[in-house]
């Protein structure tokens, strides 16, 4: 099964909520970034469906497109001194946008999303609970001794370049179809790097909102089109439209049931 994602995800997390401020659904807390009531950090230890969206403008092919693209994902949260220990996984990416040229996952991208651990600085007081996370790196196709910093490769047969998606080609791949006068049909290898910040309000005791900001790095590496294997995304980065939501959920849920959820946890994505 294909997942139809916009074309500013080849600039995103290859991509993997909502732009302002989404309004307030019933039974889901506050729109604000303060907490609305009283609550402490024991509330945050449990079980959380995460939804992280990433928004860009992107230029492709003499097209530009305002892009959404959103990560829905299951977080195990614990509170240990100082700190939120997570443990994701993810579930599920999707996008839109503004163009009519579409990026495709294939459900081999999923294999590029491995299950992963990080923490989450905590601060502030009962009813101002704040985590921040800095600096997460994330490499798609690619394996570098540095993740932060190394240069990505920029040919398919760099030795640092690796089949992230298991399916026969280097990098990760992804499609690309345009269906306007002119008709395009292309598989695209890729490495990318996504580096980003967020910086969450715990809201109530279900409820975590906040802000992200990121940057993207994406080197094509190939393509059955010569045309596409040449050219170049030029991307602006839309932090003020980038965001996270946290929904928690019962003990026990997986990813089945942030997919049958994920309509009602979340904000729907608009271009």
């Amino acid at each position: 099964m294909l997942r139809s994602v916009p074309l500013s995800l080849i600039s995103l997390s290859l991509l993997l909520s909502q732009g302002c401020t989404p309004k307030k659904k019933a039974g889901h807390g506050s729109n604000s970034d303060t907490a609305s009531v009283s609550v402490g950090p024991e509330a945050i230890d449990g079980v959380w469906a995460k939804n992280i969206v990433f928004t860009s403008q992107t230029s492709f092919l003499n097209n530009t497109a305002k892009a959404k693209v959103g990560r829905y994902s299951l977080v195990n949260l614990t509170v240990k001194d100082g700190q939120v220990l997570v443990q994701e996984k993810a579930c599920d990416i999707q996008g839109v946008t503004s163009s009519p040229a579409v990026i495709s996952f294939p459900r081999t991208f999923m294999r590029s999303l491995p299950d992963r651990s990080y923490s989450y600085q905590l601060t502030g007081e009962t009813g101002h609970q704040q985590l921040s996370l800095k600096k997460m790196v994330e490499l798609f196709g690619t394996k570098l001794a540095n993740p932060l910093s190394d240069p990505l490769p920029s040919a398919p047969d760099d030795g640092r370049v690796a089949d992230s998606d298991a399916d026969g080609q280097p990098g990760v791949t992804v499609e690309l179809s345009l269906n306007t006068f002119v008709k395009l049909a292309a598989q695209i290898y890729e490495v990318q790097r996504n580096i980003w910040n967020e910086d969450v309000t715990l809201i109530d005791a279900g409820t975590m909102r906040g802000s992200v900001s990121w940057t993207v790095e994406q080197n094509i590496i190939g393509s059955n089109i010569p045309l596409v294997a040449q050219a170049k995304a030029d991307v602006e980065i839309l932090n003020a439209e980038s965001s996270v939501i946290m929904r928690k959920l019962p003990a026990g849920s997986g990813c089945d049931v942030v997919l049958q959820q994920k309509a009602n946890l979340f904000p729907a994505l608009v271009p």
